[in-house]
């Protein structure tokens, strides 16, 4: 591949924390060399996970290192490991989507194509986009917790199932769960005020995105608006499935005024979810534990993701690179 011609870039040094088991990519780390060889002006560091923490650990020494951006290369678990390592710190980070949803970088709008990653941020234009996290017990959060039967399907899906089946994976552990399926009450406290809605499970977002471009459980959610938003969904019998449905498909519209119909919504900034019988909790995909209790607060603009635009076609040369906020 022919490398493109050096000119003024703002990174000069780029940290790649690169999960190579991640998704489906069958080599995820040839293909990342491949991309960025095309730049040789930059440095690039790419480091490869061997565990969890692993991708935390390589952001937060990426800053000691003296690199400009932090690049997950992964999945949902890899993007959230790297933002805990650069929240509420000036380094911003950006994404290459290996993972099986990518369910962060499609509600940014991100290529799926490495290269086009690539080219976007060094040889293009990105745009620095402030990104809302969160705290689950303490423990950070970057796109939800869920309480019930989203957290029995997130955890359920196995390494395997998604590496075979991709999204599919998450089909295959809901219909699995179903049978074992019953409604309870949740007891929610929002910003002081107290709610409850009965319901088969209960879900605290930061992001309400389905990991498909444009679809989300509410339209009203965004990650940027300093804002949880805390979805229920009363039950899976066919009407309330047609119209939870409907609901995900309208959001394709202007943002709704009303919470959609089929789901039980609000926003706020503190929450607590409270049921009398033990759930499955999961943050992010990942099982946190089984409770009857889980508390969250939102912290705003906790990280700066560069979102590639403009990506290069001109092998040969490279335009000026340029940073543009999310307010120009």
């Amino acid at each position: 591949m022919q490398p493109v011609a050096s000119a003024p870039a703002p990174f000069r040094r780029v940290c790649i924390a690169l999960n190579p088991v991640s998704g489906i990519v069958p080599d995820a780390e040839g293909a990342v060399r491949q991309a960025v060889s095309r730049y040789p002006h930059v440095e690039w560091d790419i480091r490869l996970t061997q565990g969890a923490g692993d991708a935390t650990r390589f952001a937060r020494e990426a800053q000691v290192n003296g690199c400009d951006l932090v690049i997950a290369c992964g999945g949902d678990g890899t993007v959230m490991e790297v933002a805990e390592g650069v929240m509420n710190t000036n380094m911003p980070m950006s994404i290459i989507p290996f993972g099986t949803a990518n369910v962060m970088s499609v509600e940014l709008g991100f290529p799926a194509d490495v290269e086009r990653v690539i080219d976007g941020l060094v040889g293009g234009a990105a745009e620095a986009r402030p990104v809302d996290m969160a705290t689950i017990d303490n423990k950070p959060m970057m796109l939800r917790a869920g309480v019930g039967y989203e957290a029995e399907i997130s955890v359920g899906a196995s390494r395997e199932e998604k590496r075979r089946f991709g999204r599919f994976a998450y089909m295959i552990a809901a219909w699995r769960k179903m049978r074992h399926l019953s409604p309870t009450t949740y007891a929610i406290t929002i910003d002081d005020q107290q709610y409850a809605a009965r319901g088969v499970t209960c879900m605290i977002c930061n992001s309400a995105s389905v990991g498909v471009p444009n679809l989300s459980f509410t339209g009203k959610a965004d990650v940027s608006d300093g804002l949880l938003d805390v979805i229920v969904i009363p039950n899976l019998q066919v009407p309330s499935v047609v119209r939870v449905v409907w609901s995900i498909l309208t959001s394709l519209r202007p943002k709704p005024k009303n919470a959609p119909e089929g789901i039980v919504h609000w926003q706020g900034k503190r929450v607590t979810v409270q049921t009398r019988h033990r759930q499955m909790i999961a943050i992010d995909g990942e099982p946190l534990k089984r409770g009857k209790r889980v508390s969250a607060q939102i912290i705003p603009h906790a990280i700066t993701i560069l979102i590639p635009r403009l990506a290069v076609t001109n092998t040969t040369t490279t335009p000026t690179p340029q940073v543009e906020s999310a307010a120009s």
